[in-house]
């Protein structure tokens, strides 16, 4: 009998979450970006990247940060839901960026360091 332990991720597991990550990430993000962004965005560099990321709310708190910011894609409603399960709030803020000839809204969030997350 196999035995499946869970537990929260730690700094060492970005190595695997980066493939779990980037076997799903074209198929989800197809229909909102143009093809070239996946030729240089696609991959376990950017996985590792965003993992790592996860990290720096702690690393911000252990630091002294009371507040964080983040910008997402405006038409990515999962992934604001997704951010706003965990705390993150619209602040109002949006800017309109050009990748590969499309504009692309993203709008910014913002979460207290340290704060309660489910």
């Amino acid at each position: 009998m196999v035995e499946i332990v869970l537990r929260s991720a730690v700094e060492r597991d970005v190595e695997a979450l980066a493939v779990v990550q980037s076997m799903p990430w074209t198929e989800g993000f197809k229909d909102q970006l143009p093809a070239a962004v996946f030729e240089r965005r696609a991959g376990l560099d950017a996985c590792r990247e965003g993992w790592s990321r996860r990290f720096a709310l702690a690393h911000l708190q252990r630091n002294g940060f009371t507040e964080a910011v983040l910008w997402v894609m405006t038409d990515l409603e999962r992934a604001r839901r997704f951010y706003d399960h965990f705390g993150w709030r619209i602040d109002g803020s949006w800017v309109m960026h050009t990748r590969e000839g499309s504009d692309v809204p993203f709008t910014r969030l913002r979460r207290a360091v340290g704060g309660p997350t489910p």
